[in-house]
């Protein structure tokens, strides 16, 4: 029998006090969003940028996302095949909705994760104005670059007219994307033009999908963030979402949430974040809540390989390894086996928060550095 669920506590609060809480949350993660980037191939999903809270029910999304949208800044990635579809998923679903579309103000067009002296364009969707267009001139001969002229009649046209309208605006941003992605359609390109980036060509479909997510896993502490490129650590520790320090009740209800959305990086490679890992199993291994909620896990092994080969994920849920086994020639054969052989006796149990922790121990040991002694 699998028993009902009970009701959220949060959802039974005035609605006044439960847009005040909101409010509260979204007032520490105002980090800008990006829309666009790769999915992990084996899973088939865009990676979420929306807040877990969204996702509880219909209620609660209708009156989180206009806030959530209020004063940050929504980059839209384009440099991905399969991120400017999400893209244009994005803007469809947006400026379809009244409420969230008067909240979003500052919307980046950008090329590159890492935003680059023009190949991106700050816009302000309210006044309708480019606010980087000094970037875009010529830092020698002050010359505008060719596609700034466009965007700028793009933007004087819309201004014009006497009230612009929600579907007008997303007209105006399809606009813009096709003009800002039309170099990319030319078989060559100067390297005076706006887009002219020699990290445009070279690239084929298969690098273009594994170069972010298949990056660096994680950093030397836990981390929930996604990887930074080219073996790039993401420097920061993991930090949960501030509805977790609203009260114990919330704090109960969202946390096994919290570990079951997101996916997280043990790095085992360096003494003091195995010291850290080791901590953290020993966390989850004391509640059982946490654990059995534990979905995705990716170790970033000890056997030298800082690209994607370095990173194995497991799936957690059903003990499996999954995605394509690039790491598979990194480690020795021995070592192979014994991580294989884990995953399968744990499959071939039933699925407890015993079973979980157990598992995580022995993976870690096998790929991971020795741990630090501690001194007597």
């Amino acid at each position: 029998m699998v028993p009902t669920p009970k009701a959220s506590k949060l959802l039974q609060l005035p609605a006044e006090l439960r847009l005040l809480i909101l409010e509260h949350v979204f007032a520490h993660e105002r980090s800008p969003i990006a829309i666009g980037l790769p999915s992990a191939p084996w899973q088939g999903k865009p990676q979420r940028y929306h807040p877990p809270i969204s996702e509880v029910c219909s209620t609660l999304r209708k009156e989180s996302l206009p806030l959530f949208y209020e004063d940050c800044v929504v980059i839209l990635l384009l440099r991905f095949r399969e991120g400017r579809g999400q893209v244009r998923h994005w803007i469809r679903h947006v400026y379809s909705n009244p409420a969230m579309c008067t909240r979003v103000r500052k919307v980046r067009l950008q090329y590159f994760e890492e935003c680059h002296r023009s190949t991106a364009v700050d816009l302000d969707m309210q006044e309708l104005v480019m606010r980087n267009k000094n970037s875009w001139l010529h830092p020698l001969t002050g010359r505008p670059l060719r596609l700034l002229g466009q965007i700028e009649s793009a933007l004087s046209e819309e201004r014009t007219l006497p009230q612009a309208s929600h579907t007008d605006k997303a007209t105006l941003l399809q606009h813009l994307i096709s003009i800002m992605t039309a170099p990319l359609k030319m078989s060559r390109l100067m390297r005076q033009e706006s887009m002219a980036n020699l990290r445009l060509h070279g690239y084929t479909d298969f690098d273009l999908r594994f170069e972010y997510p298949l990056g660096a896993g994680g950093s030397y502490n836990l981390s929930v963030l996604a990887p930074k490129i080219f073996g790039g650590d993401a420097a920061k520790q993991c930090t949960q979402s501030s509805l977790l320090r609203v009260s114990r009740q919330l704090r109960r209800e969202t946390l096994a949430m919290f570990y079951r959305l997101n996916t997280f990086i043990l790095a085992v490679h360096y003494r003091r974040a195995r010291a850290e890992v080791d901590r953290w199993i020993d966390v989850i291994s004391s509640q059982p809540d946490i654990s059995m909620n534990l979905r995705t896990v990716t170790i970033k092994h000890r056997f030298g390989i800082l690209d994607f080969r370095g990173t194995i994920d497991f799936d957690l849920h059903k003990f499996v390894i999954i995605g394509p086994k690039l790491w598979y020639n990194a480690i020795p054969p021995l070592i192979r086996k014994e991580v294989e052989s884990i995953i399968d006796e744990a499959h071939a149990t039933e699925r407890t928060h015993d079973v979980i922790a157990s598992t995580l121990r022995r993976l870690v040991d096998v790929l991971g550095v020795e741990p630090p002694t501690t001194s007597p």
